[in-house]
């Protein structure tokens, strides 16, 4: 093929290439982004695997790497190329297949008269009409911006993903404070020991339903003579609007 018609030729099908790769990777990564959506969504109800965000990302990339290879592989065939310039102009009645058909003389190397003709008539034909016309440039920038998009939306759940908050760790927390946060109240101070004829303070916190009345049961022990001792009831006071209830004992003489 003449080097001046294969150059010609080789313009059309990168145009043709980057048109088609620019609408098909736009579709690939919003479909990819749609897919990472769902991936958000399950992973805020529960745990996804470790490795799941970089296998869609994974899969991603290796459907990207196909597509443009598949466009590649499609617009490598300049004889297909020309058909397709035919088609798009038929004023050119054959002489571009013509021309791309033709080799030059085994002896010479170089092409004869008439060849010669048919292939500056098609090489005319291109500066006339402009062959690069097959992709307007207004719609090459409506397949790119499409991509662009593409790309902001993939960027955007990517990063949601790879940042998002593990689900096990609210449910851990969630579980511990349901744990703390039971039916029983905080008594201070407690399991303690005291100086005989000193007083205390007992206060007890509750952390989820708040009774009405709360009262604090003293005595009713056994001392170190086995004779258990009399048991008594104090009322203990609320403070303010806490939910915690307090009551003074004053000189404790008994365990």
């Amino acid at each position: 093929m003449d080097t001046r018609l294969q150059d010609r030729l080789l313009l059309v099908a990168r145009r043709l290439y980057f048109f088609h790769v620019g609408w098909s990777l736009a579709l690939v990564w919003i479909f990819a982004a749609a897919i990472g959506w769902a991936l958000l969504r399950i992973g805020q109800a529960a745990e996804l695997p470790r490795n799941s965000v970089w296998i869609w990302l994974g899969m991603t990339a290796v459907v990207s790497l196909a597509t443009m290879w598949l466009w590649r592989v499609r617009y490598s065939d300049l004889g297909s190329i020309a058909s397709h310039v035919e088609n798009a102009f038929p004023s050119l009645n054959q002489r571009l297949i013509t021309a791309v058909s033709l080799r030059p003389s085994a002896s010479s190397g170089k092409f004869g008269y008439l060849q010669r003709s048919v292939i500056l008539e098609a090489i005319r034909h291109d500066f006339s009409s402009g062959w690069h016309s097959l992709v307007p440039t207004n719609r090459m920038a409506v397949a790119w911006c499409s991509n662009l998009l593409g790309v902001v939306c993939l960027g955007v759940i990517s990063l949601a993903l790879l940042n998002r908050p593990s689900a096990a760790l609210p449910l851990a927390v969630v579980d511990a404070e349901s744990v703390a946060k039971s039916a029983l109240p905080i008594v201070l101070p407690g399991d303690t020991e005291v100086e005989r004829g000193t007083s205390v303070i007992v206060t007890a916190k509750f952390e989820m339903s708040v009774p009405d009345e709360v009262w604090l049961v003293q005595g009713g022990g056994v001392d170190a003579n086995g004779v258990a001792g009399a048991e008594s009831r104090l009322a203990m006071k609320r403070s303010l609007n806490d939910p915690i209830f307090a009551a003074y004992l004053y000189e404790l003489n008994d365990p």
